[in-house]
């Protein structure tokens, strides 16, 4: 049937708009029903790197945000600290990308019905997901994106119009992808290229040399963003201090996230050839990170230690833990709905007589094992990846199912009777999973708005002393993760935090030595009163380094009922190189 182009582009502009609206609406919900935090510190401490929170002024090096995102934050921030940008952008991101899913696949339907079934499939995938909106973090926020890249792409294989404009849209949310967090977008890829190989093997329109050049494309994308994100870090970090806090960072990053940190008996011939002792090892192992003592070196053997010492999984505990992962002990039940939306995909392909689409759906689940069997080996699965992951697999799964089943016409219906069936079992086990979420994060998100409510009048008191030098103890401080469109900790405040991911970078070190001058008579140290954990880390290490004893100066009480002590310790705070 013949579609005047008017016609045809009313129809564009209405699909857009009710895209536009059905995603604008599922995020004001989350915002206004349960707010939207960060997940983790590690988004707060990019916040106060872009903002100038730690080196005093906006700087790009935020180590895990590419360099050539991180420059345009950065210039943002330099412009004005009293908009959220960092914050504005993750949302940006999620806003694109369901507007994007939801204009293919509602493009992809025609029929109401199938756009009906095509928005409560979608509908069930941001429930499925809610906990990646309402704790936002860069690393969910660029799977979503890698998702929503494929999401389209996988359609795009199905819709007239020019390979190039497909492929520029695919490219444009794979490099955004990209150069948020690159690991993230690479942890996509199985699932991704295994279902768009399965479907081109399923496509009779395509001759053999079209699909190769249509998979070679793709993976070209794919390989271009990681080389152009690779690019983006030697700019970014090429001289040589860069370069040294980078394998500093790397060691780090080892021992804390992955293989574990030492005792000191295990590690103490490594650290006396260093010159570190047991408090100032104690501290480190704290996150108290001030100078160089335990420089590159020291750091990469503790970690070259800890790594052989790690026992990694055989295989058939691999095995055991994927099949919990995704049939037991799963996160809010997002398991249940990937391992449902592999079921109804398989049942609905067959009920439609698609038998072939069959083979990309078990390619992705190839995939899948692939993915999952790596995190599981690596031993570092938090939540902010298994449920966009469980996300991402369901997504691929029932766009597989959805190009099936609207690539063929069907009278019958009984089949159409199935097909909404199916959806609607799904869209309960995601309203029954974005129900659990959502009274879990609204609590917990009106308890962090309290918890920042301190935070605040912590940073009201070192500000209104700007004759002492504060240093904060960064245990104390590591529950404190912010909202998303939180500006009030954006820019220099009068303080330094004892150590994050950051320290030892070359903005950390020049910032510290300015902030405690050679004329600096004595400093104060703030940490909270819960027990002494945090007193066995950080009051030694800085009585041994300053050779004097931390004296309680001040108790502090902030509005969430929490305690901080001061303590004055009477020397300098001296610095290496």
């Amino acid at each position: 049937m013949f579609i005047s182009k008017e016609k045809e582009r009313t129809y564009q502009l209405a699909r857009f708009g009710m895209s536009v609206g059905i995603a604008a609406a599922m995020l004001l919900a989350v915002y206004f029903r349960a707010g939207i935090y960060f997940e983790s510190n590690d988004d707060r401490n990019i916040t106060e790197i872009l903002s100038g929170a730690f080196g005093g002024r906006p700087d790009a090096h935020t180590v895990y945000v590419n360099y050539w995102l991180s420059v345009l934050l950065s210039g943002l921030y330099r412009i004005t600290l009293q908009i959220p940008w960092y914050g504005l952008m993750l949302l940006l991101f999620h806003m694109m990308s369901y507007v994007l899913i939801l204009d293919t696949v509602i493009k992809l339907g025609r029929s109401k019905l199938k756009i009906l079934i095509s928005i409560g499939i979608v509908m069930t995938l941001f429930l499925q997901n809610f906990y990646s909106v309402a704790k936002i973090q860069y690393t969910s926020t660029a799977i979503v994106l890698a998702v929503a890249g494929y999401v389209y792409l996988l359609c795009a294989i199905y819709m007239p119009g020019r390979d190039s404009w497909k492929f520029l849209v695919f490219a444009v949310f794979m490099l955004l992808a990209c150069l948020l967090r690159r690991d993230a977008m690479l942890m996509l890829q199985p699932l991704g290229l295994s279902a768009i190989a399965g479907l081109l093997l399923t496509d009779k329109r395509k001759n053999v040399r079209d699909k190769i050049r249509f998979l070679l494309l793709t993976l070209g994308i794919v390989i271009g963003c990681f080389a152009l994100g690779e690019l983006g870090t030697v700019v970014g970090y090429h001289n040589a201090e860069w370069k040294e806090y980078l394998r500093y960072n790397n060691a780090r990053t080892e021992m804390f996230d992955y293989y574990g940190k030492p005792e000191y008996e295990e590690v103490s011939d490594i650290l006396s050839e260093y010159g570190v002792s047991r408090a100032e090892y104690e501290a480190y192992k704290g996150y108290i990170i001030l100078d160089g003592n335990l420089n590159t070196e020291c750091a990469e053997k503790i970690a070259a230690y800890a790594k052989a010492k790690y026992r990694f999984p055989e295989i058939g505990e691999v095995l055991k833990t994927y099949q919990q992962v995704m049939l037991k002990d799963g996160v809010w039940d997002g398991n249940r709905i990937t391992v449902a939306s592999f079921i109804v995909a398989g049942i609905l392909i067959v009920i439609y007589g698609q038998y072939l689409y069959l083979i990309p759906v078990s390619l992705v689940k190839v995939g899948s094992f692939v993915i999952w069997g790596y995190l599981i080996y690596k031993g570092r699965m938090p939540d902010r990846v298994i449920l966009p992951l469980y996300f991402g697999e369901a997504a691929i799964y029932l766009t597989v199912m959805l190009v099936a089943i609207v690539t063929v016409e069907q009278k019958s219906i009984w089949k159409k009777a199935g097909a909404v069936f199916a959806c609607m079992i799904l869209i309960f086990m995601g309203y029954q999973s974005g129900r659990q979420q959502y009274r879990f994060l609204k609590s917990q998100n009106e308890g962090m708005e309290q918890y920042m409510q301190g935070l605040v009048e912590l940073y009201d008191y070192v500000d209104s002393h700007p004759e002492c030098n504060y240093l904060m103890d960064s245990f104390s401080f590591s529950y404190y993760m912010g909202a998303v469109l939180d500006n009030r900790f954006n820019g220099p405040h009068n303080y330094m935090v004892s150590g994050t991911w950051f320290s030892y970078s070359p903005v950390m070190k020049q910032a510290m030595k300015q902030y405690f001058t050679d004329d600096q008579n004595g400093f104060y140290v703030i940490l909270y009163d819960f027990g002494v954990e945090a007193l066995e880390e950080i009051l030694p290490y800085l009585e041994e380094k300053t050779g004097t004893i931390g004296v309680p100066e001040e108790e502090l009480t902030v509005s969430h009922g929490g305690k901080y002590r001061i303590y004055y310790f009477d020397r300098k705070l001296d610095l290496q190189e």
